[in-house]
């Protein structure tokens, strides 16, 4: 346990959620990071507060529901990243766990029409015209799919294929520069063009393995077969390209990645995420399923069963 302000170890969820259902009804939401709860603490239900896990991400969210289960004083739901878990046929249909319909809640988010919005609070429609005119009517959204969809195959080929990929890294958490992602400015081809060979080389480059360098890791990456590329795309890799185009544009308004984020997470509006039994008017899903309505209900959440 990690000690509170006051020296004092804090309780687990599960006791901290029975402690608050002595006083009055509440849910306590379970997310794997600091990120995803900033986002659920905007969008949340007064009768709901949002709790991460620390340390163990997915895996500890799962343990701790799993204790709150002989806990009737204690109501805990979890809304946890799909990851990859959906295209490989992993996927564990729970009725206390809400799956991101997209491979994690970034990826979700940016399948609505929030990246617009998000657009254009940094370009303006002139400067924007001028941008994407070389690209053949290709939109934004499409072209940045794109370039993380090669990414989330490398990410996928390394999970699913190949376990002596294990040397390819994405991420790298040093003590004094915090966590350094690979570089996705080397990840692209002229005009921002996806090109799966150029995120195949930045991988490489970031992970210091050149003796992969021989392999045909395109055509693996290829031979992995269909699969929508929202279950694919890491929304990390979607920020990270979208982060280095409005760079290149804005000419560095915008911090780094994770202020990006923080930009999209209030960009999105309630109702393309509030309770319904179908479709969203836009045609996007919503979180939630419905076997939790009684629980999501005070997260103000419902929507299509998680058993996909």
């Amino acid at each position: 346990m990690t000690p509170n302000s006051w020296g004092v170890p804090a309780p687990n969820l599960t006791t901290e959620s029975k402690l608050f259902n002595a006083a009055r009804k509440m849910v306590t939401l379970v997310v794997e990071s600091g990120v995803d709860k900033s986002f659920w603490q905007i969008y949340r239900h007064d009768s709901c507060h949002v709790r991460h896990m620390e340390q163990g991400g997915r895996a500890a969210a799962l343990r701790e529901l799993d204790l709150s289960k002989s806990q009737p004083d204690a109501v805990l739901v979890a809304v946890l990243d799909a990851d990859l878990d959906r295209i490989r046929g992993k996927l564990i249909a729970r009725e206390d766990v809400v799956w991101t319909d997209g491979h994690d809640l970034e990826t979700t988010l940016l399948g609505l029409p929030v990246l617009d919005k998000l657009i254009r609070q940094f370009v303006d429609d002139e400067k924007l015209t001028v941008h994407v005119a070389p690209w053949s009517n290709e939109t934004v959204r499409d072209r940045l799919f794109r370039h993380a969809d090669g990414m989330g195959r490398l990410r996928w080929l390394k999970v699913a294929k190949h376990p002596e990929l294990n040397t390819l890294v994405f991420r790298k958490n040093d003590t004094k520069a915090g966590k350094a992602r690979v570089d996705y400015d080397k990840a692209v081809d002229t005009n921002w063009t996806p090109s799966l060979s150029k995120v195949i080389d930045a991988v490489i480059a970031f992970s210091n393995v050149q003796e992969l360098k021989g392999r045909d890791l395109d055509s693996e990456c290829t031979e992995l077969g269909s699969a929508p590329q929202e279950q694919v795309c890491n929304g990390h890799d979607l920020v990270g390209f979208l982060n280095s185009w409005l760079r290149g544009i804005t000419k560095g308004r915008i911090k780094d990645a994770e202020a990006l984020t923080m930009f999209l997470f209030a960009a999105v509006e309630r109702v393309w995420i509030e309770v319904s039994d179908a479709r969203t008017p836009h045609g996007h899903s919503h979180f939630g399923p419905a076997s939790c309505s009684s629980t999501m209900g005070l997260m103000g959440l419902g929507g299509r069963d998680a058993a996909v």
